[in-house]
Formats: C-alpha cells, sequence, structure tokens
C-alpha cells in the first residue's frame, strides 16, 4: 500500500473504502486510469475496494449507507441493483473484481456538487466495470 494511501481500512474484512472527492480525484487531478490502477493494486493485496464519490455520499446518503451495512455484515440482504449501470454492468467502485471476467475500461462521467448557490461539475473516470 506505500504507492497509494487508502482512507479506510478494516483487515478483518479484507475491505479498503476511500472518499473519493470531486476537484481532487477530477481529470484535472487524476489520470484516466488512477481509480482502476490503484483499485487492481489493493485486489492484488487480497483488499476489496469500495469507492464513495462525493456527490453520492452528498445526494445518496441512505444508498450507500444501505450498502456499507451489507458489505460490513450489519444486514444480510443486499440493495436491490445497486452498483449497475444502465448496460447492468457491475461498477468496480463497488463489486469486488472477479476472477475470470473481463474488465470494462473505466469510463469518463460528469459528476457535479452543488454547495449553496455553487455549482460546479467535475470530468472523473470511474473504476471500469464487469458484466
Amino acid at each position: 500500500m506505500r504507492k497509494y494511501k487508502p482512507d479506510i481500512v478494516i483487515p478483518s474484512l479484507n475491505l479498503i473504502i476511500e472518499y473519493n472527492g470531486l476537484y481532487w480525484h477530477s481529470t484535472e487531478q487524476k489520470d484516466n486510469d488512477y481509480h482502476i490502477r490503484k483499485t487492481l493494486a489493493y485486489n492484488k493485496m487480497g483488499y476489496q475496494t469500495i469507492h464513495i464519490w462525493e456527490d453520492e455520499w452528498l445526494y445518496e446518503q441512505d444508498k450507500i449507507k444501505k450498502w456499507l451495512r451489507y458489505v460490513l455484515g450489519v444486514d444480510k440482504r443486499q440493495p436491490r441493483n445497486f452498483g449497475r449501470n444502465k448496460e447492468n454492468e457491475f461498477d468496480l467502485c463497488w463489486w469486488p473484481i472477479p476472477k475470470n471476467k473481463k474488465i470494462i475500461k473505466p469510463k469518463m462521467r460528469i459528476k457535479q456538487r452543488t454547495m449553496g448557490q455553487k455549482k460546479a461539475s467535475y470530468k472523473i473516470y470511474d473504476c471500469g466495470s464487469y458484466k
């Protein structure tokens, strides 16, 4: 973990949780493959990585908390369709990397944040996905 510094590490669950602020994790600050490289590096060390994006935490906190309760083993029921896109691909920001699935390259997304009267848009690259 020397190259990357995880935000939260839970060794007993082999789990890393990353909180990604939109500005600092946008294309202005990070290259296109940053998040997939980081996720793959942690995966090689035996860790599943969850990336929580700032806008998701601000606007979908209840949904994020439900998923975290499931991943942490507090709630046994898996939230329905969580971490899947319109093409029914599993987002690697939320799901463990499977051994026998081909990873789909990270996609550029526009994420927005509103703080009071200020609105900001950021280009980010996700962690990749799989079907």
